[in-house]
């Protein structure tokens, strides 16, 4: 993601705000996470329990 976006200068901070704000969003619109290939426990890429809303 670094490579992809260096040109737009954002930083760690911005970019972890903006996670934390999608989280967030997902989470009020209850959208729960996709399972598949590849998946960690992170809120943000989809962990927990099937059926489970992002927290």
């Amino acid at each position: 993601m670094k490579t992809t976006h260096a040109g737009l200068k954002i930083t760690e901070a911005e970019f972890s705000a903006v996670g934390e704000n999608l989280v967030k969003v997902l989470d009020a619109f209850r959208v729960l996470p996709v399972h598949g290939e590849g998946e960690s426990s992170s809120p943000a890429s989809g962990g927990g329990e099937e059926g489970e809303a992002y927290v």
